[in-house]
């Protein structure tokens, strides 16, 4: 109750988005023009695209043309016997009439294989009933919308990537400011404790303690330059141009909480895991109608003959296909496509409960970055204090340098600290904002 509670009061604060920079903005624009997994999504959405306007089109006719030409010779014959059946009555009738005028025929051989015949024609196909093709359209569709929540569910991983090389970037390079500012401090320190040395107002430790500190600055500055060159190299990957120290801003961007929008938005990827269930039912669905009969009218429009002679015709058919029975597949695929859509609920149910608890951790670290930021603020302002009476006190003679010594350093520690805790606010907010798929 209390976890829920936290993200509803961070959720209702109008602010605008983690310190969210105009530089920032264009980088996350440059990233998502150039990252190549998005123009692998997007280019998949066009894939989508196709295979929808192409599924749209399932019942409208398709037309061919097409033809056979036929040479043979030799094969099986059929015997026409006209001579033995015409000749007897044609003679009768010659008797009777006292001509000629009906002549005796031969029997007749017919080839089985048209020799020099032709046939061309016009075909046309259309669907009437077709329970699998009348869902290919809902398949289509459902199909470009799992590509689209895929390439939200890439741009909000994309985005995250960015906000955290950014802000990391930054990190560093204030690190870098507040090191140096140290070492300014450290190098003043080591001319003043020189010159008291000179006048034996100084033992020559007290140079070597604050040599011993410079180099410690030294070892920070090397490795808060390194974090600045990594988080630099990981930004130029994700935008896709070569960036340098200068093309990021020395500007710090002021803590900020979340815009009140945060409660109401739905992560794709549960929106990804409903679409695959919804396949898997419009699956099930085609299954179960697998009884209802398939029909198909064709019409074919050509001529016909042997020796090019033109025989034009036209021929119109119905086709109908109901399937009986088919060895008692269509119940197992049943059977499996519904434990496969239950299987689907409970990963959306799983998917919604770890999503619930990973906003509430973010929701919890946020709460928490921001407490231990509000430590560091009095705590600095006294240790300034500090260090200025040690610097007063050291140069007058009236403290050693060891005290000098520890006033820098716990100094240099909790600005250093409190960079870190700045930035973990920064870091730790577009971790949230990735919970909420933002």
């Amino acid at each position: 109750m209390f976890n829920r509670l936290l993200i509803c009061c961070l959720c209702m604060l109008p602010i605008s988005v983690v310190g969210q920079t105009a530089e920032l903005d264009a980088l996350l624009a440059t990233a998502t023009q150039n990252w190549p997994d998005l123009a692998v999504r997007r280019a998949e959405l066009q894939v989508a695209d196709a295979r929808l306007a192409e599924a749209r089109r399932a019942f409208r006719p398709v037309v061919s043309a097409g033809g056979t030409y036929t040479l043979a010779a030799g094969g099986r014959t059929i015997g026409l016997p006209l001579g033995d059946l015409l000749n007897p009555v044609y003679g009768t009738l010659n008797q009777l009439t006292a001509s000629e005028n009906f002549p005796s025929l031969e029997n007749q051989e017919e080839a089985l294989l048209p020799n020099n015949f032709y046939d061309l024609r016009a075909r046309t196909q259309v669907l009437i009933l077709d329970p699998e093709a009348k869902r290919l359209d809902d398949r289509a569709t459902l199909g470009r919308t799992a590509t689209l929540q895929a390439t939200q569910v890439t741009q909000a991983d994309l985005r995250l990537a960015v906000r955290t090389a950014y802000y990391q970037a930054l990190q560093a390079k204030q690190a870098l400011r507040i090191l140096a500012t140290a070492d300014t401090t450290v190098a003043e320190a080591l001319r003043t404790t020189r010159s008291l040395i000179r006048n034996d107002a100084a033992l020559p430790i007290a140079r070597e303690r604050i040599l011993a500190e410079r180099a410690e600055v030294n070892a920070q500055t090397a490795v808060a330059k390194l974090q600045l060159d990594n988080a630099l190299a990981q930004l130029s990957y994700y935008v896709g141009t070569e960036l340098a120290v200068k093309d990021v801003s020395d500007e710090v961007p002021k803590p900020s909480f979340l815009p009140d929008s945060l409660g109401t938005s739905v992560r794709a990827e549960i929106e990804q895991l409903q679409t695959a269930r919804d396949l898997t039912l419009l699956d099930l669905e085609v299954e179960e109608q697998f009884r209802k009969p398939r029909l198909a009218f064709q019409l074919d429009i050509g001529s016909q003959d042997f020796d090019f002679g033109f025989q034009p015709y036209a021929l119109a058919a119905l086709s109908l296909n109901v399937p009986l029975y088919d060895g008692g597949r269509h119940g197992l695929r049943g059977q499996r496509l519904r434990a496969e859509a239950e299987a689907a609920q409970q990963r959306i149910t799983a998917a919604r409960r770890g999503i619930e608890l990973q906003q509430t951790v973010a929701a919890n670290e946020v709460a928490a970055a921001r407490a231990r930021l509000a430590v560091f603020e009095p705590a600095i302002s006294a240790a300034e204090r500090t260090l200025r009476d040690a610097q007063l006190l050291y140069q007058n003679g009236s403290s050693g340098y060891l005290e000098l010594v520890d006033a820098r350093q716990q100094l240099t520690r909790l600005r250093l600290q409190r960079n870190l805790a700045y930035y973990d606010i920064q870091l730790r907010q577009a971790a949230l904002l990735r919970a909420y798929g933002q």
